[in-house]
Order: structure tokens, then C-alpha cells, then sequence
């Protein structure tokens, strides 16, 4: 399939963004083992890489270059995908699992309090106990499925912010194995680096929805080694 992921590119870094939703197609295609031809779009370049008739989509884009299509909502792109083997194992019922993982983590990353950090504790025990209950090592079992990718990058971006400022190690191996065996799996993928948000753009990232830069300095994360 020849096809184009056309992704925002962080202003102040010049990489992905470390949007979760990126990430989320991103994974989406690693596991369809579909290989898409990735263009950054930035404000100055939009024309070039958008016919007139779609400059008003919002990446990321999904564009087939076979078909000539273009698709920018995710349920849309994957539905669209769905139809190209290998199929992913079904997950609506894993779907529910930890629903408010991440919007809890956003609002403790810029206020934090206990009553909310026990929150988000309580969504990775639900991780944990539906992967005992599948056998892991995905959400649903031996196969990987669209819950995988819409969970991965919250988590990713949770245990990131939390080593990143040195609170406490939020995916212990002792406090939830399960999960911590789960995350360095799809984390230590192979030919993965490019779905993974850079140290410097996530470090934009946790800035853009209000974090206080002291907590997650570019000096700080550069000191920090991406991998545990």
C-alpha cells in the first residue's frame, strides 16, 4: 500500500508532534505492518503537501496514494484501514478499560493532588487486571488490538511526565508487573523510534496544556536517558 502520513511538526523542534492521537495511528499502522511515507506539515508548507479541496483538514492526515484519498478523522482512518489485512483482534470490550487514565494525568500534571494521583493509580490497576485476565501479553491476549494503541500512548506519556519529573516511578514493576511488562514490550518494539515523541517535544507538549516549565525544563530532560 503506498500511502502518506501527513503529521504536525512541533514548531520549536522541528519533529512530530507528541500528540497521543499521532502516536495512536502511528501504532495503529506498525501493526497493520503498513510502512506510510511520513511529511511534517508546518504552516508555511501546507500548500505543498494538500490539493485546494482538503487544506482544511487538520492533521494528522491518512492519504492513500493509490486511492487519492484523504482521511483526517482517526475512527475514520481506521475503519478505512480495517480493510487491509492483517486484521487487529477486535477490542470493544477492552476499550473501557482505564477510560479517564489520561484526562485525570492532565489535570494532576498541572495540579497535582493526592486525591488525583490515587485516580490514576486506580485506571493502571484496571490495565493490570485486564491483562491477568487475557494472559497478556496485549490487552485482549497474544494479539495486539485497537485498544493497544489508543492505551500505549497515554501511558507512554504518563510514565514519561512522571520519571521525567521524578515523583515517584507511576509503572512499578512490583505495584503492577503486568503493566510494567506490557509498556517496555510495545515500548522495546522493533523500528519503533519514530512513533516515539522526542525527549524535547514532549517536554512542548506537557508546556502547551499548562504544565509549569520548572517541573520539565529542556535542561532537565536532556539529562534524563530515554530509556530506563
Amino acid at each position: 500500500m503506498n500511502c502518506k502520513l501527513i503529521v504536525q511538526e512541533n514548531n520549536t523542534t522541528g519533529q512530530v508532534s507528541a500528540d497521543i492521537i499521532t502516536m495512536r495511528i502511528q501504532l495503529y499502522l506498525y501493526f497493520k505492518k503498513i510502512v506510510p511515507e511520513l511529511a511534517l506539515m508546518t504552516s508555511t508548507n501546507r500548500d505543498l503537501l494538500l490539493p485546494s479541496n482538503t487544506r482544511g483538514l487538520k492533521p494528522p492526515i491518512f492519504f492513500d496514494m493509490d486511492a487519492e484519498v484523504y482521511i483526517t478523522d482517526i475512527l475514520e482512518i481506521e475503519s478505512y484501514l480495517d480493510k487491509i489485512p492483517p486484521n487487529l483482534t477486535d477490542s470493544q470490550t477492552f476499550e473501557d478499560v482505564a477510560p479517564n487514565i489520561y484526562s485525570r494525568f492532565l489535570v494532576y500534571a498541572v495540579k497535582p493532588t493526592e486525591s488525583i494521583l490515587k485516580s490514576i493509580e486506580k485506571e493502571i490497576c484496571a490495565v493490570e487486571t485486564q491483562l491477568k485476565k487475557s494472559g497478556g501479553p496485549f490487552l485482549g491476549g497474544s494479539e495486539p488490538c485497537r485498544a493497544d494503541c489508543i492505551l500505549f500512548p497515554k501511558l507512554f506519556h504518563i510514565e514519561r511526565f512522571f520519571f521525567f519529573t521524578g515523583i515517584e516511578d507511576i509503572i512499578s514493576s512490583d505495584k503492577y508487573p503486568n503493566v510494567y511488562q506490557y509498556y517496555q514490550m510495545i515500548y522495546n518494539l522493533p523500528n519503533t523510534e519514530h512513533i516515539k515523541s522526542d525527549r524535547n517535544s514532549l517536554v512542548e507538549f506537557f508546556k502547551m496544556k499548562g504544565v509549569n516549565p520548572k517541573k520539565i525544563s529542556n535542561e532537565m530532560f536532556m539529562n534524563i536517558d530515554i530509556l530506563k
